[in-house]
């Protein structure tokens, strides 16, 4: 009935133990026949409630928001509510992730953590794995004004051949810092993938560079510093997302690398962190790798392709458990991303997820009311049967317990909600973020931006003859009114005399503007198009067509064809790959990776960076971390 009957056993154990036992569990393989199992249906209530124990701590939900009704629902969610403990309760998961729209305060996120853990200690259940997407630079969910948030993880890589580790090592510091004192205790981060595709809209800039040893030597130092100030990091995307045109919130992306380039590129830095660290969790990728998995499955609209990483038992059990020997957690990406929502029903894709090799779905279901929980007790019943019904489908249950508890008790998260609330609070008040609202690595951000920011061309000993001037005017065109914002607010603290115009690209009308005599033009540029956890820092979150259009750049083509002015200035605040199409319009070219503001005080450590290079009050002394195409 069950295949071979040392998977019998392992069922039969599943079933019959408590989650506290399940970890105790033997994995000896049993030469007696084991009396077959009866089917769930068959199952006593306490049977199918200790296997729901088992499934729902693989489960981590989200909810950033939380309605009476699911329809149109943007109300977002900053405490706990009696729903949501209903949905903890009836769930039992195991972890929740949190987002900028759970986050209105730092007293207000460790008040909701620690009532989340203080609940599910009420409960019976174990401590929650919280997790969040702090990874510096462009993805962030901490308030800015009160957590610097750093230039990212291409700035980074532009240090590393004159600082080495150093950056990576003390942001992964500061990150466990913030969010270990706010009660989070899981970080999906860092993102080592290799950033081998420079028009990338979902990775980009949140990649350390195109090179796999300097990825490997920095997300390795990041990896240690963060778990060693005791928050687990999450390694994403395997088996890597850096050559990929299509963004996975977006539709199903596929890589046609040789099986070379993967081993080469792709899976290295992967290889390295795993056999010189002891990631806590890896987080898979939603993306076809046909090369290393060619099987078809059918999607629920009928048509074959091949399966994601997700969904792959060759690409998670055969590469990362089996030839990487990787042994930590594995968690997926979001399961509601397009990338495998568009393709299967939540129900047969957890189903598939979990046979493969996931121990934990994110997300499975997007829990925005209570009919959202009646969707996923559905999902989970659904799993019992499968549980029951198949011998693998069980063993891989089992094994994902006791990884999923070990790793609990390895980081002792179960000890936040045995500390009392006010005990937090006066922590959180030491560190100066309640009391003074003062930003306590912001000299770390300042340097960081100093120490990155890179000066393509001219070389260094020729850019006295381009570097600004206080006589001089400027005309700034920025990506849009809050940059314009921050760079008229730095000007006016360094440079006060200096008059500029400043224009955004975004919202006004580029047709008519030309340069005037006695200014200096500078471009500063975000391209390539903006992936959609990016829009959220700029005016009206930037529809889509306006983002195509910053892209093309149409509006100022005229303006660059007619420039007479030869000691024009380009900027990529983003992609430093922009240099490649633009640069034959411009005299000067830097890359500052990052135009971060911070839209309260108009601060960018970015482009304060940026102002001093131009003045010569700086050098440049970032290295470009990935190759561009510029003749």
């Amino acid at each position: 009935m069950y295949g071979h009957k040392n998977y019998v056993c392992l069922a039969a154990t599943l079933i019959g133990l408590s989650f506290s036992a399940i970890t105790m569990a033997s994995l000896t393989p049993v030469s007696t026949p084991i009396k077959p199992l009866v089917t769930a249906r068959n199952l006593s209530v306490e049977q199918q409630e200790r296997l729901r124990d088992q499934i729902g701590q693989k489960i981590m939900l989200d909810f950033r928001y939380f309605c009476p009704h699911k329809n149109s629902c943007k109300q977002a969610q900053i405490s706990l509510t009696d729903e949501l403990k209903k949905v903890i309760r009836q769930t039992r998961a195991g972890g929740i992730i949190l987002f900028s729209e759970n986050v209105h305060s730092a007293s207000q996120l460790l008040t909701l953590t620690h009532k989340i853990q203080t609940y599910a200690k009420e409960i019976g259940l174990p401590a929650l794995f919280i997790g969040i997407d702090q990874e510096g630079g462009r993805v962030n969910r901490l308030p800015r004004e009160t957590f610097e948030t750093f230039a990212g993880n291409m700035a980074i890589g532009a240090t590393y051949a004159n600082h080495g580790v150093y950056y990576s090592s003390a942001v992964g510091r500061a990150l466990s810092q913030q969010l270990s004192m706010l009660g989070i205790n899981l970080n999906f981060a860092p993102s080592i993938d290799v950033n081998s595709n420079p028009n990338n809209p979902i990775i980009n800039v949140r990649s350390f560079s195109d090179n796999p040893l300097i990825v490997s030597a920095l997300g390795l130092s990041m990896l240690e510093s963060m778990q060693n100030g005791g928050v687990m990091a999450a390694l994403k995307h395997f088996p890597g997302h850096g050559d990929t045109t299509l963004d996975s919130h977006l539709g199903l992306p596929r890589v046609e690398h040789s099986l070379e380039q993967i081993q080469k590129v792709d899976l290295y830095p992967f290889q390295q962190l795993i056999k010189h660290a002891k990631p806590a969790m890896i987080m898979t990728a939603h993306i076809q790798y046909p090369q290393l998995d060619s099987t078809l499955f059918t999607t629920s609209s009928g048509h074959k392709t091949e399966l994601p990483a997700t969904l792959s038992d060759k690409i998670l059990t055969g590469i990362l458990r089996d030839q990487l020997a990787y042994t930590g957690v594995i968690i997926s990406d979001a399961m509601d991303m397009r990338a495998i929502s568009a393709e299967l029903g939540p129900k047969e894709a957890i189903y598939k997820a979990f046979a493969a090799g996931i121990d934990i779905a994110l997300m499975p279901v997007n829990i925005k009311s209570m009919e959202d929980l009646i969707v996923l007790n559905e999902i989970m019943s659904g799993l019992v049967s499968k549980a029951d019904d198949s011998a693998g489908f069980a063993s891989n249950i089992l094994k994902s317990s006791q990884r999923i508890n070990s790793l609990k008790r390895q980081y002792k998260i179960e000890q936040f909600a045995a500390t009392p609330l006010e005990q937090h609070f006066k922590s959180l008040q030491a560190y100066g973020q309640l009391t003074s609202g003062i930003n306590a690595h912001s000299s770390l951000a300042a340097s960081l931006s100093q120490a990155s920011v890179t000066l393509v061309r001219p070389s260094q000993s020729e850019f006295n003859d381009y570097k600004l001037k206080e006589s001089q005017n400027l005309l700034v065109i920025m990506p849009d009114k809050l940059r314009c914002a921050a760079f008229l607010n730095a000007m006016a603290q360094k440079h006060s005399k200096v008059v500029v115009r400043c224009k955004s690209m975004l919202s006004d009308d580029l047709t008519d503007v030309r340069v005037a005599i006695n200014e200096r033009f500078i471009l500063a540029d975000i391209s390539p198009d903006l992936a959609l956890h990016e829009t959220l820092g700029f005016e009206n979150r930037l529809d889509l067509a306006k983002i195509d259009a910053i892209s093309q750049r149409t509006s100022l083509q005229t303006l660059l064809d007619t420039q007479a002015e030869k000691a024009a200035i380009f900027v990529a605040m983003r992609s430093p790959h922009a240099i490649s199409e633009m640069h034959q319009h411009f005299a000067v070219a830097i890359a500052t990776y990052d135009y971060q503001v911070e839209p309260k005080t108009l601060s960018s450590p970015a482009i304060n960076s940026l102002i001093d290079l131009l003045y010569a009050e700086q050098q440049a002394t970032g290295i470009l971390p990935v190759e561009l195409a510029t003749e």
